[in-house]
């Protein structure tokens, strides 16, 4: 039975392919006709096709007329195979099925009875017939849909050659035209070389001698005339336009080198060098540059603009102008304004367009009579009503709602325009961009053309090809050029219609006075006199931030502290960190204690000490509950701790290598986390922080770790190690934290501690060690430390009331090199107490300073630099206003965390500054030239020892960009005493107040008698 099912497989297979002879080479065949097709040229590019019609036509082996009718011939063969394919195909269905209805059960198809087909392999065998009629059904489809491709494709092959003609046609008689042309001026040329000849009385011998002497150096077509008419006319039209192109260069090529020959001679002539040349030269030099000036392809054609154009300049570049001054090239760009803004900001929109460096901006204002603005208003109102119907028409909501607006607000300009109340202008900006070098010319256009676009999405547009009369328009001639020739002319700009306000906003100057509603008095305006106020906390800044940069001797200090006292009477908190000293005292005492505030001196001995493991709780604000609540982050503080140590094990020291750098601050980590563990201080738990209460009332803190403990935590660290990779980072960190411990006594064997008064009672060896002697009389050496930075080893005895008016912590009296490890331990107890404990709601946050004076000394140090900008973030979150002070605005260059603060910072207040330093000053604020050369001569200089020295205290306020130079002066009679640092004056100001108080009880008591 399986071998019938072959046999009958086989049978249908066979008549298959008797039945469609060659049907699949056929469609192959097809298919390769449209990937030729569709692969080969685009009929509709012609443009293209005309340029590369050249390569394209030799490779070919037929015509387009030859392409066609193959294509239409295998069209027709190839549907007769389809149909005869087809046909055959249903005679053998036909007679299957005919078969398969007569065959009896039981016997074969052939009539033979040796094996019976059942029913269901009839079935199959009537289901493989069916599924062969269908197959051959959508084969049939696919042909057809092949077939209609490859019709398009000859439809499209003949609609090419149609259009290819009609080109070619073209090209033949525009090179009918020049050669007509060239016959012309060559007639003209002999005309003028024969009036020549009668006017200089040249024979005609001597004359043919003259021209066939210029005709053996001109090129072989022009005097083999004849050869070329019969070469040329041989040719096809695209080997023409190839032969006339050559031709073209060739003759520009051999006429530049006769000018620059012709110039080199006349050059040598001059200076005496060559013989006058003779009539016959000077006739010969009069009929070359007749053919040059007549030439159909010669340069002289486009030497107009170079006649009408001043010496020096070379007009013929379209995307640039070059200028020669006294033979340096220079190279000009103009460039105009495309797409303006639609609103315009007094004073901001143009400002950076009209300050870039190197750009010259010229504004052309012309206003529109009453009639020419009345009709721009109502063709704009019709053009937007009709608009809006079409987008009514259409269902468009969105475009109908937007055009609705913009048809109230023209109806409004046009009902102010025809009441006289507003008017329209025909603006035109124009910008000359210049430079010595061409590529540093385009990289400067591209940075102006990206600073309009963040501008306002102001699109700038080059003047190409008309550079020149741009040029001249932008000169101070109050005149638009135009480019054209004849009737044809236009503008080298763009005219964009502005009203009288916005026309307004295009003037490149403001007031630089400023004004800030509850500000304190900071000074007078230096160009005007006006009194100006100033608030960090004002409405037009995003951040509260404020860097105060000045040399000493430049009143830095005096404008600080007069700011301050002005701040504590409007009810602001302030707290500083006093590092410079005056005397015996920080210079911010006298005037911390003047508004009632509190100072705290930091030194050997003093009654005051800051933990430096100093924590406490912070107020945060769930902004979705509305709820304020109490939180506790040690991880905060170990990070801060961190910073801290390492600097501290660090300070005045070479930088470790990186491997010990790592693992000073694993061992630092882990010990710090360990100490607050061990006092049962945990992360987000404030009752940790605590003791438990025995009674109600205040909360007690627990002990909180100090060095000491850090220090004795450390040795038994070192003691327990077992990683011979760290043996050296411990030791570095036990050698380096000695200096930092108030006292520790411990045995070095058994790392046993012991109090000052355990150690006075024991003895000392021979060599003065001190012994200790345990129960077993064992004797055991002791290690004594004392250390000469114990600043910062014990508990906190300064405790902060947010209510006092000024805290000062006063560190001045330290030896330098202390001072910058001292500010950073000052500044983290701060944060502590003074920055995190001010509410994170917005509603319940008061507006409180923090100062940090001389902060560049923290700069060298990475770990203080990231100490520094984490307290900077966390004061802004915090309605804090950071003050941050240095000597000059470029001790922040060069490092990643201080240029983060500079970049946080609206509000920078620069004193007198160092010439070295104009180009960082100038990246940072963005100021002008003129305002940088005025910033650099301001007052102050420190070597100034005039009595008086009145121009102290001027500086430039820089506020979100824009700057205002003020001039600070204090109040002599209440402010003497808290600003003034000179003792001399100090004590004739107090003189001078007790005879005038004197004076005034002297004349009470007459008045009285």
């Amino acid at each position: 039975m399986a071998d019938r099912k072959r046999e009958n497989s086989g049978a249908k297979n066979s008549r298959r392919n008797k039945a469609d002879p060659g049907y699949g080479a056929q469609i192959r065949e097809a298919e390769r006709m449209l990937t030729e097709e569709q692969n080969g040229e685009n009929p509709n590019n012609n443009k293209s096709a005309d340029s590369t019609s050249e390569k394209n036509e030799r490779s070919r082996e037929d015509t387009a007329e030859q392409k066609l009718a193959k294509l239409a011939e295998e069209r027709s063969l190839l549907i007769k195979q389809l149909e005869n394919g087809l046909e055959e195909r249903e005679k053998v269905v036909q007679e299957l099925t005919e078969k398969l209805e007569k065959m009896p059960v039981g016997k074969d198809c052939d009539g033979t009875s040796n094996e019976y087909l059942s029913d269901e392999d009839a079935q199959k065998l009537l289901e493989r017939v069916l599924e062969a009629e269908n197959g051959a059904q959508k084969e049939k489809a696919e042909a057809e849909k092949r077939i209609e491709k490859a019709r398009k494709a000859a439809e499209r092959a003949r609609k090419a050659k149609q259009q290819s003609d009609a080109v070619i046609k073209q090209a033949e008689k525009e090179v009918r035209d020049i050669l007509d042309e060239a016959d012309r001026k060559e007639k003209a040329i002999r005309e003028e070389a024969s009036l020549k000849q009668e006017h200089f009385n040249i024979t005609d011998s001597k004359m043919q001698e003259i021209i066939d002497d210029i005709n053996s150096r001109r090129p072989v077509q022009e005097t083999e005339s004849g050869t070329e008419a019969a070469d040329t006319a041989v040719m096809s039209p695209k080997e023409k336009k190839a032969y006339i192109r050559a031709e073209k260069k060739a003759l520009r090529e051999r006429r530049r080198a006769e000018r620059k020959k012709l110039a080199e001679t006349k050059k040598l002539a001059r200076n005496g060098y060559l013989p006058r040349k003779t009539q016959e030269q000077l006739i010969e030099d009069a009929i070359m540059e007749m053919i040059d000036e007549n030439n159909l392809f010669g340069e002289a054609r486009k030497s107009v603009k170079e006649l009408v154009m001043c010496d020096g300049v070379d007009p013929n570049n379209n995307g640039y102008l070059v200028l020669n001054d006294s033979g340096q090239d220079i190279y000009v760009m103009c460039m105009y304004i495309e797409k303006n803004k639609r609103k315009n900001d007094f004073a901001v929109t143009y400002e950076k367009l009209m300050n870039t460096k190197g750009v010259t901006t010229s504004i052309y204002i012309e206003p529109m009579r009453d009639g020419k603005a009345v009709r721009t208003m109502d063709k704009r109102v019709l053009i937007l009503d009709s608009e809006q119907q079409g987008a009514a028409k259409d269902g468009d909501r969105n475009r109908y709602r937007k055009l609705g607006s913009k048809l109230r607000d023209t109806e409004k300009y046009a009902d102010d325009v025809e009441s006289g109340n507003n008017n329209l202008y025909e603006v035109s900006f124009i910008f000359v961009l210049w430079n010595t070098s061409l590529e540093q010319l385009m990289i400067d256009v591209n940075e102006f053309h990206n600073t309009a676009l963040n501008s306002g999405n102001i699109e700038l547009c080059s003047c190409y090809s008309t550079h020149p009369e741009a040029f001249l328009s932008a000169a101070p001639m109050n005149r638009l050029y135009k480019a054209g020739t004849g009737l044809v002319k236009t503008c080298c700009v763009k005219k964009h219609v502005m009203d009288t306000y916005s026309l307004s906003c295009i003037f490149n100057h403001t007031r630089s006075d400023f004004y800030h509603e509850n500000g304190i008095i900071a000074g007078r305006n230096m160009s005007t006199g006006r009194p100006a106020t100033f608030d960090c906390y004002d409405k037009m800044f995003d951040s509260y931030g404020v860097v105060v940069c000045g040399s000493t001797g430049t009143g830095k200090s005096a404008t600080i502290k007069m700011y301050f006292t002005r701040y504590a009477d409007f009810g602001v908190r302030i707290a500083s960190i006093d590092f410079e000293k005056v005397g015996s005292r920080g210079e911010y005492s006298r005037a911390c204690e003047a508004v009632g505030g509190q100072n705290f001196v930091i030194k050997v001995g003093s009654e005051y000490t800051i933990n430096l493991f100093e924590l406490d709780t912070q107020l945060e604000y769930d902004e979705s509950t509305d709820l304020e609540y109490e939180d506790l982050n040690v991880m905060d503080k170990v990070s801060d701790l961190v910073n801290i140590i390492y600097t501290m094990a660090t300070y005045g020291k070479n930088k470790p290598s990186y491997d010990t750098e790592v693992y000073f601050e694993e061992i630092i980590r882990k010990i710090v986390m360990e100490l607050y563990e061990e006092r049962g201080i945990h992360d987000h738990d404030v009752a940790s922080l605590f003791r438990p209460a025995q009674l109600y009332g205040e909360r007690v803190k627990k002990k909180l770790p100090v060095i000491t403990d850090f220090y004795k935590r450390l040795l038994l660290e070192q003691k327990r190690n077992s990683d011979s990779l760290k043996d050296q980072a411990y030791s570095l960190l036990r050698s380096a934290m000695q200096s930092y411990v108030r006292y520790a006594a411990y045995t070095l064997d058994t790392l046993k501690f012991f109090s000052r008064e355990e150690v006075d009672l024991m003895k000392r060896n021979d060599i003065g060690q001190v012994v200790y002697e345990d129960v077993e009389g064992n004797s055991h050496v002791m290690e004594v430390v004392v250390g000469t930075r114990s600043f910062f080893d014990g508990q906190s005895t300064i405790h902060v009331d947010l209510d006092t008016p000024w805290i000062n912590i006063d560190i001045s009296q330290m030896i330098d090199a202390d001072r910058p490890i001292a500010e950073a331990i000052a500044a983290n107890y701060l944060n502590e107490n003074f920055v995190k404990k001010n509410s994170s709601n917005p509603r319940k946050a008061k507006k409180r300073i923090i100062m940090i004076d001389e902060c560049h000394k923290m700069f060298p140090y990475e770990h203080l630099r990231l100490f520094l900008a984490d307290l900077y973030r966390t004061a802004r979150k915090r309605l804090i206003s950071p003050w941050v002070c240095t000597q000059a605005l470029h001790d922040f260059h060069g490092f990643a965390e201080t240029e983060a603060i500079l970049e946080q910072t609206s509000i920078m207040l620069l004193l007198k500054q160092e010439p070295n330093h104009e180009d960082y000053i100038k990246k940072v604020t963005r100021m002008t030239d003129a305002q940088i050369k005025m910033l650099m001569e301001l007052g102050g200089n420190p070597m100034d020892k005039s009595q008086g020295n009145s121009r102290k205290g001027e500086l430039c306020m820089i506020m979100k960009g824009h700057a205002a130079f003020i001039k600070v002066d204090y109040l002599t009679d209440s402010e003497f005493d808290a600003v003034e640092t000179d003792m001399l004056k100090i004590q004739e100001m107090h003189g001078r107040m007790y005879k005038e108080r004197r004076a005034e009880d002297n004349a009470v008591i007459q008045d009285v008698s």
